[in-house]
């Protein structure tokens, strides 16, 4: 029965690893998804709010309507710079996230490697032993026939 990655455990980790940061980089991407459908819904309705302005004021002047839209307008504003903070902040973080996800697949992979080079080992080990046991064998069959060639010498 061939043996147990001694490091198995600690391969185990860095793949689980590996699978939690892949899972968190498309979380934080379905994130910026969603900050980026949020800025172009802000981004029509502020090209709405401007249309808006520029229609409150042509012809009869509604002060209210112009106070109201423009008060309006700059929350839509301040709403967008919020979103292209939190984006540029999702957008640094998938890059940490993608960058942690090299790294453990490195890692994951040097226990890769050990694994591999583990069971050629072992390998290794029982094709010598799988030799020294073919060649006690023959030794054996070669005394043995030895000495029966020697009895049946005795014999005449």
């Amino acid at each position: 029965m061939p043996p147990k990655f001694s490091l198995q455990n600690i391969l185990e980790y860095h793949h689980h690893r590996v699978e939690m940061l892949e899972m968190e980089v498309a979380r934080l991407l379905i994130a910026k998804q969603q900050v980026l459908d949020s800025l172009a819904m802000l981004f029509a309705e502020q090209n709405r709010l401007m249309d808006e302005l520029v229609t409150y004021q042509t012809g009869v002047l509604d002060l209210q309507a112009i106070s109201l839209s423009r008060a309006y307008l700059k929350q839509v504003q301040v709403y967008i710079a919020k979103l292209q903070d939190e984006l540029k902040l999702l957008e640094d973080q998938i890059e940490n996230t993608r960058m942690e996800v090299v790294k453990a697949k490195q890692d994951e992979a040097v226990y890769e490697k050990l694994r591999e080079r583990e069971w050629a080992a072992y390998e290794e080990k029982v094709s010598q032993m799988e030799k020294r046991i073919q060649d006690d064998i023959y030794t054996s069959k070669a005394h043995a026939q030895s000495r029966a060639d020697h009895s049946h010498e005795g014999d005449l």
